[in-house]
């Protein structure tokens, strides 16, 4: 029990503070709630106080409104980046001194309906003067600070494990690291703060196989997710945001780009963009380390030195049971029997891996060890982007004749993989195939009813020459 002594002392202590805050006056009570960080201001004629998480822009007393809008990348369709991007009503403002200097709404937020949900209309974005900023925005804005990607996407699009980390986030990496070539830009860039998807409900960004949110909360643990009701929000409060800094992704945006007419995917437009090398191993290492709780180390020779070392270098060999694209049985016995004897030759330590049988913790384990990665065109080609990257590092992907989608090429060359493509004993690196008309889809039916053919040893000898030469003649 507290001493009768020490209560009173309490007592006496707790009087003293309470008369010192009501006899305080205005200005100390004001230097009183500065020096526990919180702000306030007269806003017609009445006092508000506001914390600095929920940063609050007079537009009518700062530079904010007649700054100009900085559009940083102007020359990637579908994949723009802006500095002081201003919301209002469910509208985007860029506030230019020269309009002109922008390009075309299309390669931002398209003007026509080509798709439903996905495309602007004049409304959707407006360019204006610093002159009209007031009329359009008002003389106050809160801040949306950090980075913010917009996805103008929309389900099924984003709801596909390829489309959101190959084509939105990959290409969207690519172009937010390519920010450290802007003169004046401040480094190291920050992670962006959010994700915004206008057009989607509730979680259908998600994907069937469930692993999109769980690899988005691994690379980004404090990045929150934000969907159609956070729009509406937005909306609903008829307020002017301005984001700090905003990426718009759009793919009817990126289809645009004369880029596509060569490689026909929506990331064609990033790929012509001047990027850090390896600008994709901090996504990988953050994604692989706080799945795994660790992060292997490969050298390079592929081989994996820690924290468990392996014999030889990995080979993952992704084998698909079910769905409706596989192998015939007669080449999925002589692929694994010539895969099995590179593995008794040291070549090799074989990993055959089917997916549907393996949770996703699982295949990343496996797959944050592999050297050289084979399988069947398909969504599970999208390992390879948590595949750490060398000079030995090979995708073998697998097409039925006259087929050629090149999804995971693309994928490849972004990663720092070599890419092969095989037609049974038939092979070619994107370096042997034309640049022009490369793209060959084959009939539905071929591609998911026929089952593949593949030449075993063929697929051997590959695996064979890109772990065992020496890597200056790995390299034309």
């Amino acid at each position: 029990m507290v001493p009768r002594r020490v209560r009173v002392v309490l007592f006496f202590l707790f009087l003293v503070g309470v008369v010192s805050i009501f006899s305080s006056t205005p200005s100390e009570f004001k230097e009183h709630v500065d020096r526990h960080a919180l702000k306030y201001r007269k806003w017609f004629g009445e006092y508000y106080w506001r914390s600095d998480l929920l940063p609050l822009v007079d537009l009518e007393s700062t530079d904010w409104l007649v700054t100009d809008t900085t559009l940083l990348t102007s020359t990637v369709a579908g994949f723009n980046v802006f500095d002081k991007l201003y919301l209002r009503s469910g509208r985007f403002y860029a506030v230019a001194r020269d309009p002109s200097s922008f390009p075309a709404l299309e390669s931002i937020l398209p003007l026509q309906e080509t798709q439903k949900d996905e495309t602007a209309t004049p409304s959707k974005m407006h360019i204006i003067s610093p002159d009209d900023a007031n009329k359009y925005l008002g003389v106050r804005a809160v801040v949306l600070d950090g980075a913010t990607f917009i996805f103008w996407d929309s389900d099924p699009f984003i709801s596909h494990y390829y489309r959101w980390w190959g084509e939105l986030m990959l290409g969207a990496m690519r172009v937010y690291s390519g920010l450290s070539f802007v003169p004046g830009i401040k480094l190291p860039l920050p992670e962006p703060r959010r994700f915004l998807l206008p057009n989607v409900p509730e979680h259908h960004w998600r994907d069937s196989a469930g692993v999109n949110g769980p690899i988005l909360r691994a690379g980004w643990p404090s990045t929150s997710i934000e969907g159609r009701d956070f729009w509406e929000d937005l909306i609903y409060l008829n307020q002017t945001y301005v984001f700090e800094r905003a990426m718009i992704v759009s793919r009817p945006a990126a289809y645009t780009s004369p880029l596509r007419a060569q490689w026909f995917k929506m990331i064609s437009t990033v790929m012509g963009m001047a990027v850090p090398n390896a600008f994709w191993a901090p996504t990988q290492h953050r994604v692989v380390r706080n799945t795994l709780g660790y992060l292997p180390y490969l050298n390079e020779d592929g081989v994996v030195a820690s924290p468990i070392a392996s014999r030889a270098p990995i080979v993952t060999y992704i084998s698909r049971h079910s769905g409706v694209k596989k192998i015939n049985r007669e080449s999925q016995e002589g692929l694994v029997k010539a895969l099995t004897e590179l593995e008794q030759e040291g070549v090799c330590e074989l990993h055959v891996v089917a997916m549907e049988k393996t949770t996703f913790s699982e295949q990343l384990a496996i797959i944050a060890k592999t050297t050289i990665m084979i399988g069947i065109h398909g969504t599970g080609m999208t390992h390879q982007l948590w595949m750490p990257s060398s000079p030995r590092s090979t995708v073998i992907e697998f097409f039925h004749p006259n087929a050629y989608p090149n999804d995971y090429e693309l994928l490849a060359r972004n990663v720092g993989h070599k890419h092969y493509a095989v037609w049974n004993d038939t092979y070619a690196t994107h370096s042997k195939i034309p640049e022009s008309g490369i793209v060959e889809y084959g009939t539905r039916l071929s591609l998911n009813k026929d089952p593949i053919p593949i030449h075993g040893p063929t697929i051997a000898e590959i695996i064979r020459r890109r772990l065992t030469s020496k890597i200056n003649d790995l390299y034309p």
